[in-house]
This record gives C-alpha cells, structure tokens and sequence, in this order.
C-alpha cells in the first residue's frame, strides 16, 4: 500500500494559483516599468529588490517598455497588448494597461483575464 501525500494536487495547483502578485505599473509617473517590474517580483519571492538577478539577463526592459508603451494611444489595444516571460523563477505578465502579475510557472495570463 502506498502512502499518500497529505495535499492533493489539485489543491497545490489551487495555492499555486493563490499566490500571484498583482502590481500596476502608472505610465503618468516618472517611474521606470523595470522599477515596477523588479519591485512586483521581490514581493512575490520575498526578497528586496537588489537580490535579485538584474533584469536585463531576461528581458530587454527598454524594448519592454517600448512595446507596451505603443499601444497607450488606442484604447482598444492598451488593454490587450500583454508580454510573459519568466524572472526569479516566476511567471511575470506585464499589460500595455499596466497591470504586472508575477505568479508560479505555469500560469502565465494576468489576474482577471477571462
């Protein structure tokens, strides 16, 4: 007979889940969206932003920027526009509406996407 683990996966992917970190980078401010992009990812993993690896060994964060910064003049497309990649071992999704979810691999849509 074999022993079985005390959680089910479903419930571990349901945790999983639970713990993504949703951020809002503001395209009306000064800040960088590398800043905001950063400082999302440290919450999630609990670590201070210098901790972790810079973020141009994963993504171009100017490129990034430029890409979802485009669409801001069209409305219908701001909301739309979405680039994932994985940092720190997260899932990050950045919007053009600026909306920034880290979560665990695997799940790479932002929070309340249908």
């Amino acid at each position: 007979m074999s022993k079985e683990h005390p959680y089910s996966t479903a419930e571990t992917a349901r945790e999983e889940r639970s713990t993504a970190v949703t951020s809002r980078h503001d395209w009306h401010t000064d800040e960088s969206l590398a800043v905001d992009v950063v400082t999302a990812v440290a919450t999630a993993v609990d670590s201070a932003p210098t901790e972790l690896e810079s973020l141009y060994a994963t993504i171009d964060p100017d490129a990034l920027e430029t890409v979802l910064r485009s669409d801001r003049n069209d409305e219908q497309l701001s909301e739309r526009r979405r680039v994932s990649f994985e940092y720190a071992g997260r899932v990050v999704t950045v919007r053009s509406d600026g909306v920034i979810t880290v979560s665990t691999r695997g799940r790479t849509r932002g929070e309340g996407d249908e």
